[in-house]
């Protein structure tokens, strides 16, 4: 029987652990490096560790900047002497510790102070990007001459995405459980036909708000073609096809093909989301209110955004607040930042209430906008 297949031990603990984790990874932290394999030797096991405690800083650096700074801008990232680099570290740990009396072998985790590391790139003009993408819950569609797949026994697309979980990206996506609850959500005919509300309800099942469709196409004996197109805010899409190598099996085809799809995703969301810092504009919003709580909120929620380098209250009622915004970059891609948060931004030639007509106008020499909810 299908069901079978979801009382598996290996399949629920893998699918349980992932469903926990990602608590976690919905707050991903960019700036923590996980899974250095450092290997060094010394003249005692002391100096050993200290080596590869050094070797580790070292390329867990190196491995931030690739993940925060676009391939075209990462060779203008400064260099940082091998002596500096603690100054970028916030703390670090190590785990499965093997030592010999002049060897030293760990995996280890570096956590990189966030300022420091903003700091390098701004005064180097390094155009960077310092926030996750919002976490999103995957539904792989497998398709083969039965037709498509997706809680069926033997979906070798959903196993390659559990198997291939990872804490670490910019783009934390989580597997699904393939549980009954699951297929009460949803089916493969309605996540292959984009439907939205079903898919926004699985979402929301397991506390995110988007969701990733892919498929996986056999095309031929030796490839298979892989599409994906995300639900929610961003909304990155994406084709592409590959091809089973000489001493490759089919599950490894899979796996090699959800870290391409994932590594596509962290360079759609990389690329849209890089903040150039050498470039600063300023504005004048009006923000309508409801309420104290509503200040605190849209605060929090610009706050959040990267574009954004400072706010400043100019005036305030029951109804509204005017406030100084700078921020850098586009604007256009400043709105887009907005639309993430389900905020809204947009010109505005006309405001109803004198004092801020006067305020505005005061301000005229600054463009006025307007910031809401969607």
């Amino acid at each position: 029987m299908a069901l079978l297949r979801f009382f598996s031990p290996l399949r629920c603990s893998a699918a349980l652990l992932l469903f926990l984790a990602s608590a976690g990874v919905a707050g991903a932290d960019v700036f923590t490096i996980r899974g250095i394999e450092v290997d060094a030797t010394g003249e005692d096991v002391i100096a050993a560790k200290d080596a590869a405690i050094r070797q580790g800083q070292g390329e867990a650096l190196e491995r931030l900047w690739d993940r925060l700074v676009r391939a075209e801008d990462r060779a203008a990232v400064p260099p940082v002497l091998a002596g500096d680099i603690e100054r970028f570290v916030q703390n670090f740990s190590v785990s499965g510790e093997k030592t010999s009396d002049v060897r030293y072998i760990a995996d280890m985790t570096v956590q990189f102070a966030a300022q420091p590391v903003r700091d390098h790139l701004r005064f180097a003009g390094v155009p960077f990007v310092d926030k996750p993408a919002p976490t999103a819950v995957v539904l792989p569609i497998y398709v083969d001459a039965g037709g498509e797949q997706l809680w069926q026994s033997g979906n070798p697309w959903l196993d390659a995405w559990v198997s291939s979980f990872t804490q670490d990206s910019l783009s934390p996506i989580i597997a699904p459980l393939g549980d009954l609850a699951d297929m009460s959500l949803i089916d493969a005919e309605r996540a292959a036909a984009g439907d939205r509300f079903a898919i926004q309800a699985f979402a929301e099942h397991y506390g995110v708000e988007n969701a990733i469709v892919t498929r996986a196409s056999m095309a031929g004996d030796q490839s298979i073609e892989i599409s994906f197109q995300e639900v929610g805010t961003p909304e990155r899409a994406g084709r592409f096809t590959m091809t089973q190598g000489a001493d490759e099996t089919s599950e490894e085809l899979l796996l090699r093909a959800v870290i391409e799809t994932q590594s596509r995703l962290e360079q759609a969301w990389r690329q849209a989301n890089t903040v150039r810092f050498d470039q600063q504009s300023q504005l004048v919003a009006l923000v309508p209110l409801r309420g104290l709580d509503d200040w605190i909120a849209i605060q929090n929620d610009l706050g959040a955004i990267p574009a954004v380098a400072s706010t400043r209250l100019l005036s305030m009622t029951r109804e509204a607040a005017v406030v100084d915004l700078a921020y850098y970059g586009p604007s256009e891609q400043l709105a887009a930042f907005f639309r993430q948060r389900r905020l809204s931004i947009r010109p505005i030639d006309f405001v109803s209430d004198p004092e801020t007509a006067r305020l505005l106008a005061r301000r005229s020499t600054l463009p006025t906008w307007q910031i809401g909810r969607l």
